[in-house]
């Protein structure tokens, strides 16, 4: 069930980034993107758990993964935390010359700082690997590591 929901929350993670690409005004596609987000989010924490006990990772691994459940700890548990994504790219205003539209992506958002010390090695990780990079090229490096992890571990 487990593999089935992580790739299926994917896969609707994909399609929903895709569609508010074309559609950046649409409110609902807006919250439709962090409840994507932070769904794909919570399965692949949820799938990383259970290979990390019977896979050997790596440290960078390690550190990626603790990078991803700040995140995820962010989204659950702060409850100033609203969205867990930034879109960047596009066409704006002011325009200057030469015009240049660089394309739209959606990104990890980026965190000041963290005051409860119970959090700081995973929000170091998350700054460190996570933050302003891209959500589906991170998602689909996540994916692969734990097939990896998948196949070796158990």
């Amino acid at each position: 069930m487990i593999e089935y929901a992580l790739r299926q929350s994917y896969e609707e993670m994909k399609t929903t980034l895709t569609d508010a690409k074309y559609d950046l005004n649409n409110d609902e596609l807006k919250k439709a993107v962090n409840y994507r987000v932070g769904t794909f989010l919570h399965w692949l924490i949820d799938s990383y758990e259970r290979v990390e006990k019977f896979a050997v990772v790596s440290q960078d691994d390690k550190s990626f993964f603790s990078g991803l459940r700040y995140a995820n700890n962010k989204l659950k548990h702060d409850t100033n935390t609203i969205k867990i994504y930034q879109r960047t790219g596009g066409f704006s205003f002011p325009i200057s010359f030469p015009l240049s539209i660089p394309a739209i992506e959606f990104k990890w958002c980026g965190y000041e700082n963290e005051a409860n010390a119970k959090y700081k090695n995973q929000f170091d990780n998350y700054v460190s690997f996570i933050q302003d990079t891209d959500i589906m090229e991170t998602s689909e490096k996540a994916l692969l590591i734990i097939d990896a992890l998948s196949t070796n571990g158990m």
